[in-house]
Parts: C-alpha cells; sequence; structure tokens
C-alpha cells in the first residue's frame, strides 16, 4: 500500500472515529440501565470488583472515565468508555478490510453498516463491557493480517497485545486464536528465527497476569459492596478469573436447549442486520476465498469458534457474543460491496458514493429510535419508584439482576434512600452454596451496615439448602431487623438462563404466617398481623406515591435483547393494578377504574391480560376499553 493510500485511509478513518464517536455519545444512556449496567458502575464507582471474570482492564479504565469525564451520572462516566470503545471498532474493521484488499469506499461503508447495526448499537450506548470486546478482538484480527504480510515483529507484539488485553477483559477473546493462527499460517512455526518470534511475543501475556493481581492487590481487599466472590485469594482469583460460576451454563443438554440456542442466533443475525447484509457477507466471502483462500479460512474459523461457544452458552442476553460473527460477516460483506462498485464504476463516480452510502445511512435512520438512549432514564427511575416506596427504615428484599442492580445504584452512587436497608436474596443463597468461591463479603456488608448475621456454618449439603432456600433470610429477619418494616420488590421469580432461582415457598410461607400484605407504590408492604390497618389507609397511602410517579414512556425502547424483555413494564402493570384492587375493596370502585383507565391507556395489551382476572369492575374496563379501540 503506497504512502497516498495510507494517507487516505488514515483520514477515512479518523473521519469514521469522529463520526460514530458522536453518535454514539449523542444516543448514550445518562444512567443506569438493564442487565449489568448497575452491577459495574456500580463496582467500579465504589472501587470493588465486577462479577466473573472480573474484567481487570475494563475496571481499570471505567476508573479513570470516571476521572477525566467531570460530569453526569458515574453510569454516564463509565459509558463514555464504552462509547469510545465502540466508536475505535468502526475505523479498525475499516482497516481489517483494506488489508484484505477492499476499496477504500467498499470498506467504509461496510464498517459503517456495522457501526449503524442494532445489535453492536445497543451494546455501545450503555454501560457494558461488550464493545471494548469486539474492539480488542478486531485489533487482533488487523494486526495478525498486518504482520501476515510484513513479518514485522513490531506487528506480532501488537496482536499478542491486543490479546493479552483481551484476556483481562472478556475470556472469549481465546476463540479467535484458531483462526490467527490460520493467518499466520506454517511459515511462523517453520522459517528461522522462531525462537526471537516467541521471545518477542510471549513475555506480553504478562500483561494479562498483571492486570488481574489488581482484582486482590486493590480491588478485592475491602470487602466493598460488589467484592463479588471475595477474589483475594489465589484459589478465589483463579475461580473468578476463569469465571467458574457460570460454567454449568455451557453445553448442550438436550434437543431443546439445541432448538433455543439456533433460535436465539437467528434472532440475533435478523436483528444485527438485513438479509441482503447477510447475502452480501455470503457473496463477499465467496469472492475473498477466490482471491485469498487463507485470509478467508482465518477468519472463518475464528467466527466459526464464536459462533459454536455462543451456541452452546445458555443465558438470556446471548446476542452480544455474536458481535465479533457481525464484525467478521461485515469484513466479507465490504468485499462484495467492493466487486459492485468495480461493476458498477461507470455509473459515475459521482453518484457511486451516494448509492453505497444510502445502505448505512438507512440502518442508522432504522436503529435511531430504539438504539437512541439519550432519554433513557425509566431503569434509574424504576429503582427510585421502588426505594421511594418503602416506609422510612424499612427492610427491601430484592432478587434478580434487573432488581437487585439498578436499586443498588441508586442507593450507593446516587444516594437514594440510604435508610432503607436492602438484602439482595441471591447474594445470601451464593454466600451458602458456592463453597468454591465463598461470598461471605456479603454477609461482612451486611454487619458493616448493622445487621445481626448470624453464624452460618452448615454441617451437611441438606442443612444448607434449607438455609439456601431462605432459612437464612428468615434468621436475619427474626434477628436485630425484625423491628424494622419490611418490604419486597417481587411476588413471582424471574426468569434464569438454565434453572429456575430457587423457589420462595419457605419465604412466603413464612411471610403468610406472620404478616399480611399490601401493595405499597412498586413494593409489596408486609404488615405484621399484630399491626391492623384499614384497607381505605392502605389504599390511600399506595395512591399517594402512584400520583407523583409517571409511568415510563416505552415507546421508543426495544428490550427484545435484554435478560427479562417484559419485567420492567410487567411489574408497573401489576402493582397499578394491586392498587386499583386495593381501592375496590376499600369501597372506592371509582378511584379503582381511574387507575384501569391509566394502566390500559398505558400498556394496553399487558394491562388487559392482567385485569381479567382481576374483579368485575376490572374485567367490565379491559371490555370498554377494546371497544372503543374497535370502533
Amino acid at each position: 500500500m503506497n504512502e497516498t493510500n495510507s494517507r487516505r485511509d488514515l483520514q477515512v478513518a479518523l473521519g469514521l472515529l469522529l463520526g460514530f464517536l458522536a453518535l454514539y455519545l449523542a444516543t448514550l444512556c445518562p444512567t443506569v440501565y438493564f442487565g449489568d449496567s448497575g452491577e459495574i458502575s456500580s463496582a467500579i464507582f465504589q472501587g470493588g470488583v465486577i462479577h466473573p471474570p472480573g474484567y481487570p482492564l475494563f475496571s481499570l479504565l471505567g476508573r479513570l472515565a470516571l476521572i477525566a469525564v467531570p460530569w453526569g451520572e458515574p453510569a454516564f462516566r463509565v459509558g463514555t468508555l464504552v462509547a469510545l470503545s465502540a466508536a475505535l471498532t468502526v475505523p479498525t474493521l475499516f482497516l481489517i478490510q483494506r488489508q484484505l484488499r477492499v476499496g477504500a469506499l467498499a470498506a467504509a461503508v461496510a464498517a459503517a453498516v456495522f457501526g449503524a447495526s442494532y445489535t453492536f448499537w445497543s451494546q455501545s450506548v450503555r454501560v457494558e463491557v461488550y464493545s471494548l470486546h469486539v474492539l480488542l478482538c478486531a485489533l487482533a484480527l488487523l494486526f495478525t493480517l498486518q504482520y501476515r504480510e510484513s513479518r514485522s515483529l513490531l506487528h506480532l507484539r501488537l496482536t499478542c497485545l491486543a490479546l493479552a488485553l483481551g484476556l483481562a477483559h472478556h475470556l472469549t477473546i481465546v476463540l479467535l486464536l484458531p483462526g490467527l493462527l490460520v493467518l499466520v499460517g506454517k511459515r511462523f512455526w517453520v522459517e528461522p528465527g522462531l525462537g526471537k518470534r516467541l521471545g518477542a511475543a510471549l513475555p506480553i501475556f504478562l500483561l494479562t497476569f498483571g492486570l488481574y493481581t489488581l482484582i486482590p492487590l486493590f480491588w478485592a481487599r475491602d470487602e466493598t459492596l460488589h467484592n463479588m466472590g471475595s477474589p483475594s485469594t489465589p484459589m478465589g482469583l483463579f475461580n473468578h478469573a476463569t469465571a467458574r460460576m457460570y460454567r454449568d451454563n455451557l453445553g448442550i443438554h438436550s434437543v431443546a436447549q439445541l432448538s433455543q440456542s439456533l433460535t436465539n442466533a437467528w434472532n440475533t443475525a435478523r436483528e444485527s442486520l438485513p438479509l441482503s447484509a447477510w447475502l452480501g457477507a455470503f457473496i463477499g466471502g465467496g469472492l475473498l476465498a477466490r482471491r485469498d483462500r487463507i485470509a478467508f479460512a482465518g477468519l472463518s474459523v475464528a467466527g466459526l469458534a464464536v459462533t459454536l461457544n455462543a451456541l452452546n452458552y445458555h443465558i438470556l442476553d446471548i446476542s452480544a457474543y455474536y458481535l465479533p460473527v457481525v464484525l467478521i460477516s461485515t469484513a466479507f460483506l465490504g468485499t462484495a460491496l467492493d466487486a459492485l462498485a468495480r461493476r458498477l464504476a461507470s455509473f459515475g463516480q459521482g453518484k457511486l458514493p451516494l448509492v453505497l452510502a444510502a445502505a448505512p445511512v438507512a440502518l442508522a435512520l432504522a436503529n435511531f429510535p430504539t438504539c437512541n438512549l439519550h432519554r433513557a432514564t425509566l431503569v434509574r427511575e424504576f429503582a427510585r419508584h421502588k426505594l421511594e416506596s418503602c416506609d422510612p427504615r424499612s427492610v427491601l428484599i430484592m432478587q434478580g439482576d434487573q432488581d437487585i442492580y439498578p436499586i443498588v445504584y441508586a442507593q450507593e452512587a446516587l444516594h437514594v434512600r440510604p435508610d432503607v436497608l436492602t438484602i439482595g436474596r441471591e447474594y445470601l443463597i451464593g454466600a451458602i452454596l458456592c463453597d468454591w468461591e465463598p461470598r461471605r463479603w456479603y454477609l461482612h456488608l451486611l454487619r458493616e451496615k448493622g445487621v445481626d448475621v448470624p453464624p452460618m456454618n452448615p454441617e451437611n449439603r441438606e442443612e444448607k439448602i434449607k438455609l439456601a432456600l431462605d432459612g437464612y433470610l428468615i434468621q436475619i429477619l427474626n434477628g436485630s431487623i425484625k423491628n424494622r418494616p419490611v418490604q419486597m420488590t417481587f411476588f413471582n421469580v424471574p426468569k434464569q438462563a438454565n434453572n429456575a432461582t430457587l423457589p420462595m415457598t419457605n419465604l412466603l410461607e413464612y411471610m403468610a404466617k406472620n404478616y399480611y400484605d399490601a401493595p405499597q407504590g412498586l413494593v409489596v408492604r408486609w404488615r405484621p398481623k399484630s399491626e391492623p390497618a384499614s384497607v381505605l389507609a392502605l389504599a390511600a397511602r399506595g395512591q399517594a406515591f402512584w400520583e407523583g410517579a409517571a409511568l415510563p414512556d416505552m415507546s421508543a425502547i426495544d428490550t427484545s435483547q435484554e435478560m427479562d424483555p417484559d419485567y420492567l413494564p410487567q411489574h408497573y402493570v401489576v402493582m397499578l393494578a394491586n392498587q386499583g384492587y386495593l381501592w375496590e375493596r376499600a369501597g372506592k370502585p371509582q378511584n379503582a377504574a381511574a387507575i384501569y383507565k391509566a394502566m390500559l391507556e398505558w400498556q394496553p395489551e399487558r394491562s388487559a391480560a392482567t385485569l381479567k382476572g382481576i374483579s368485575p369492575l376490572a374485567a367490565e374496563a379491559v371490555k370498554r376499553t377494546q371497544v372503543a379501540a374497535s370502533r
């Protein structure tokens, strides 16, 4: 590649970087969002440890982002790192295609298509780890292709640096290794100087070890709220860094699982890129195979390894795991676009860029409404509404990622209702059952908050199960906090990836025996049976919350790729329905009817499904709404 082309490529790459950085920052979520956003933001903000594998590189860079960005919430400031990583990925993909001898125009268009694709864009405007992962994957591919051409030790070192940093971030970057070995070819092993090459490459991986040592040396020693797993010992760090707690999610164990995995893969492909783009990628792959079969084989092997892992890994939010495959496929698309551009060369040089640029522009316009999280504060407000529903100095029992993480963020990062003692049921379960990765850090935290945590030394597995099935939580509720008001944020157990969360039978039986329940805003208030209250007073108390809480705008939010897509709106619907029924029991049917009407206007289908079984008054409200809609 001559000097003029290199300079032009750098100018195009810079333009792509600045353009997509502006796009991602303009659509960046200003606060906590679904998924792991709350947990990651809170852990970095508090100086703690993120869930396995700990993501030490992201944790370090996130702490730097908190310092470098002086405005906005902690989640937004960490989110700027996510947006920057995503923006850097787009020009990196452009340079990958230039290494594959794709024309500059086609390479830029294909890179822009990837940047505007739904799955990548949606993961680039919230606090998540995937944009940095895809960037490091792209850099590893780029430097390997450059080394393949130059045989320069510099490019070899850069490849190893990208892999070393990737291993200190998202372990699945190791899946690229077979493809990278295909790209470097057998010459790497048979040419003279192998010892020199290995000596230049292997020491760089000490950086991976160095970054992981940050966890026990600095972030795990203080037992903060997010000292997930207490990885302060060598074995604890090994279990954490290798994500041992998630190994049960790996593997196909039934036809149903395989069917679900294939369905997830198809949905991700369909949502990420239009069918025409996948067709173009298929054609482009064939063209590349004819021109450079080693490059095609290496990229294909890398993509296949990532695909097989994603098919065998059973989590609900699996879509982001396919992003390296989308990246490679888009590189193939560039080859097809280049061939098309050459055939259309006679069409007119001035018109051709406009014709090709129409693809990413159209994709960006189509995805903008759902990827634009600039005003997406609904998850933060959801957590705030739960905390503000609680009585002063009360106990709030939480369960599930969608429940715990945003509430913890609201409390710890935004200081919303610090008087409320929040207890994560799943954290307690982990403290009891995870022998190989003890979560006693959470018990330490509860002690720091003034909870008299009873000793926990179960003698056998049966005793552990009893404690995990809320026996230990019940002991805590009967201890030093027994005179504090108790609320819960859930009734039904959220869906999990493989197995249902341990059932709440014992907890609900205990609560029903000693308390009576009533809706109170977005939580369920458990009032001791020795302290009865009138239904009218309970309804009035709940109404006071709803009068000051605006229902979230769900019209421009796409939750289809979230772990529990219906969790937030369904929670509002159920609690509103409970509030309406409470007004009915209090003898105020007009108040109930007003609530039912507001529900049906906000979420017609969900509300109708919920209200039909509540009462005749609620069923009549549904019928009237449906009749009015049919007119």
